[in-house]
């Protein structure tokens, strides 16, 4: 009699259940796999799939992004001069989530929030999955790493 030996994958609830996104790609990641439901927060550029919506937003720019780009320009480049964040979150949004996990980048300090901008806020213990990707590679793989730090 043969039988099916099929891998044995880790269950479904394996991994933190409570993570914050803080990377829009990292977002639509975790929703194609299906992992949506573990996200408890996003950052304020989170913008799908539209479910994501309905989370909390935890991140906000500390200038305008309105402005025009020669003054958005000049207020980069002052924070980074004097070693300030772009990105502030909400520590009190953050403490009532209680994340296990969050997702950043290391990237780029103008486009999203960075594990330099966590280290100043209040959840800097909390795990971090930092992505860096710098090609079409590293995005696949991001995918990979993505779904091993959850578990799946």
């Amino acid at each position: 009699m043969a039988t099916n030996h099929a891998p044995t994958l880790p269950a479904c609830d394996a991994g933190p259940q409570r993570v914050v996104s803080l990377l829009g790609a990292a977002t639509e990641i975790i929703y194609r796999l299906g992992l949506g439901h573990r996200l408890v927060g996003r950052s304020h550029e989170c913008d799908y799939p539209p479910a994501v919506l309905a989370l909390p937003m935890i991140s906000r720019p500390r200038l305008n992004p309105k402005a025009p780009s020669k003054e958005i320009d000049a207020k980069v480049r002052s924070c980074a001069k004097v070693g300030e964040p772009i990105y502030a979150l909400d520590d009190a949004e953050l403490a009532t989530l209680a994340p296990e996990l969050l997702v950043t980048q290391d990237h780029c300090r103008v486009c999203a929030v960075t594990p330099r901008d966590v280290a100043a806020s209040s959840c800097a213990a909390v795990p971090q999955l930092i992505l860096k990707p710098s090609s079409l590679a590293d995005c696949l793989d991001d995918v990979l790493h993505v779904a091993l730090a959850l578990g799946v």
